[in-house]
């Protein structure tokens, strides 16, 4: 009894952890095959440095400079903010932007910073912000997100098979033969000493049955010898009696 409990506790743990990396593993190699060797982000953050670099001179004229920065923004569905060297804010494509819908993503997964040496501004810092998930090169981070709720998912679901088989076993080798010894005590109490258990594991619950149907055998021998022993002194009293009263009748 102790091995499978140990078992059951040990694989409850380790199975769904490994069905969940497991999970992850074919995941993120589907996801390796779909990217290719490119490597997105960088070219996003590349084309951002550029565009900034070569359009620095109308940051002092917003409207200009998104107009030259629109087809980027565009392509990639960001937001940039400009910062001058002293962190203050010299561009804000949000002003310029209608509001998307809110997105149920956190803001760090989109968010990205990159400094950019200007001949004209000198040392600037551009902060890229997504508006989705949706376009590359954010999109590897929402199939990294589905990749974790996916293999938490299996993990659970694995973890919830696993509760329910070892339930299911545990009740029928430990729980369904401990019923049917209290059963049988009952049946003894009642003077039921044919009321047999049948198991036939050999394991400690085994042993306790077997141990239990051996007392019974023992007690039910018991009594028969006791009323074995009760009859045999019933018919020497009545032999005696009979005994004693034939020579008085003569």
């Amino acid at each position: 009894m102790k091995p499978r409990l140990v078992l059951a506790f040990i694989s409850i743990i380790i199975v769904p952890i490994a069905a969940a990396i497991l999970f992850m593993t074919f995941y993120s190699a589907g996801m390796e095959e779909q990217a290719g060797n490119e490597d997105e982000l960088g070219i996003l953050l590349s084309e951002v440095k550029r565009t900034v670099d070569e359009n620095a001179g109308y940051l002092a004229e917003p409207d200009l400079f998104y107009e030259k920065a629109r087809p980027l923004l565009e392509k990639y569905d960001i937001e940039l903010i400009v910062f001058s060297a002293e962190e203050d804010t010299v561009f804000n494509s949000a002003a310029h932007q209608g509001s998307g819908e809110a997105s149920i993503w956190p803001d760090r997964l989109g968010k990205f910073n990159v400094d950019i040496l200007t001949e004209e501004h000198g040392e600037l810092s551009a902060e890229i912000q997504a508006n989705s998930l949706s376009a590359p090169p954010f999109s590897q981070f929402k199939e990294m997100i589905y990749a974790i709720l996916g293999a938490i998912a299996i993990g659970l679901m694995v973890l919830l098979a696993l509760i329910l088989i070892w339930t299911w076993y545990i009740s029928k080798t430990i729980l369904l033969p401990l019923k049917e010894i209290y059963h049988a005590t009952e049946e003894v109490v009642e003077g039921n000493l044919d009321y047999p258990i049948r198991y036939g594991k050999k394991d400690e619950i085994g042993r306790f049955i077997q141990g239990f149907n051996l007392m019974r055998d023992h007690l039910k021998k018991s009594i028969e010898q006791q009323q074995q022993y009760e009859r045999a002194r019933k018919q020497l009293i009545a032999s005696i009696s009979h005994d004693l009263r034939t020579p008085l009748a003569r």
